[in-house]
């Protein structure tokens, strides 16, 4: 038997679990389709004094502040120089950011989108599909056929949904990210600060997350060799224990390793267009930054905002609506890369490193 959904999404992390909520709320009838249950620990835990805002608009912040999230206070960072520098979020209009657990977040928004009405597939995975006179018709992998007016791509980085129609990713980096949880058996490190360290080959990255545990990654490009070499987890312990000054911090509260390092992609990349005919793309399937910028999950709340807002609009016959949001994803997206270029040209020290030069000569988007 076939079901009818007004909009189905594909995708159930932070911003298809975002847009099912908006969506339901505004008693659109949604489906989520999700590939996988959730798995516990994900990599993305930090949020801009910006976020608190924006979690306000969702009629959610005091749900996300009773799930023991850590206030992040500011950035320190050694980039430039060997020394550490500070920046305060004192100043900031919206207060300070937050050190996620991303569990607890998107368990958050994808039972808030449930209690709205949306429903939700797990351990689904998208077989087939056509584009029908009116909307999209889905074959899904438990036998279940779906019509959809709309499908919203919110599979991350593979934007599975505009990869399936010919549609093809620009990437203007090859950043990789090669993480690993680290646990300690007291409380005594409070440091609540995001901490970055540039170092000849790429940067490492780390912060205090709730229940004692600490994320760190060594960021650089997944073509080099001693990125290579850090895929071994030994070699990558050695790397941060005996080379940075994050690892004097690991060794000064006791930090074990709780969860070993595992790559990921954390390249710049985008669609070029995060609308097409009757579908639309959100989150890191729209377009997907470097975690130097701390953008990853503030845009995933953000473009699902914007695109439901679209889509709402689009219902009531704005025909401008769907053409803006494409408009809006893709003017941040340009900002967005002229701030990453500029941030890279701050570090000077390493003239001779492949990682840096490359930072020196960065593709280009038009706008």
């Amino acid at each position: 038997m076939k079901q009818h959904f007004q909009t189905v999404i594909l995708g159930g992390g932070t911003a298809g679990s975002a847009a099912a909520f908006l969506l339901s709320r505004a008693d659109v009838s949604t489906l989520m389709i999700e590939r996988s249950a959730p798995r516990g620990w994900k990599i993305g835990e930090g949020l801009p004094p910006s976020s608190t805002a924006l979690l306000q608009q969702f009629g959610l912040l005091d749900h996300f502040c009773s799930d023991g999230h850590l206030p992040s206070h500011g950035n320190r960072s050694a980039w430039g120089s060997a020394q550490f520098a500070e920046h305060s979020f004192i100043f900031e209009a919206n207060g300070h950011g937050w050190h996620l657990d991303r569990e607890k977040l998107d368990r958050m928004l994808a039972e808030s989108a449930v209690r709205q009405g949306a429903q939700r597939f797990e351990h689904t995975s998208l077989i087939n599909f056509f584009q029908t006179n009116d909307g999209w018709e889905l074959e899904l992998s438990n036998g279940t056929t779906i019509h959809a007016e709309w499908v919203i791509d919110a599979t991350g980085r593979n934007s599975h949904f505009a990869h399936r129609q010919n549609v093809q990713r620009q990437a203007y980096d090859h950043l990789v990210a090669i993480t690993g949880l680290f646990i300690t058996d007291h409380d005594q490190d409070q440091d609540s600060l995001t901490t970055i360290e540039a170092s000849e080959h790429g940067w490492w990255y780390t912060a205090l997350l709730p229940e004692r545990r600490r994320v760190v990654a060594y960021l650089s490009d997944g073509d080099l060799p001693l990125t290579k070499e850090a895929r071994n987890p030994d070699r990558w312990q050695q790397m941060l224990f005996e080379s940075t000054q994050i690892g004097s911090l690991m060794m000064k509260h006791n930090y074990q390793l709780h969860i070993p390092p595992r790559m990921v992609n954390a390249n710049s990349s985008c669609l070029p267009t995060a609308v097409g005919d009757r579908w639309l793309a959100i989150g890191d399937a729209a377009a997907a930054y470097d975690p130097l910028s701390s953008q990853g999950i503030l845009m995933a709340l953000g473009t699902a905002l914007e695109s439901t807002e679209a889509l709402l609009a689009h219902r009531k016959g704005d025909t401008r609506a769907i053409p803006a949001y494409a408009d809006f994803v893709n003017q941040i997206y340009l900002e967005y890369l002229g701030s990453r270029d500029y941030f890279y040209s701050m570090e000077q020290r390493f003239p001779k490193s492949p990682f840096w030069q490359r930072r020196t000569h960065t593709k280009r988007r038009n706008p």
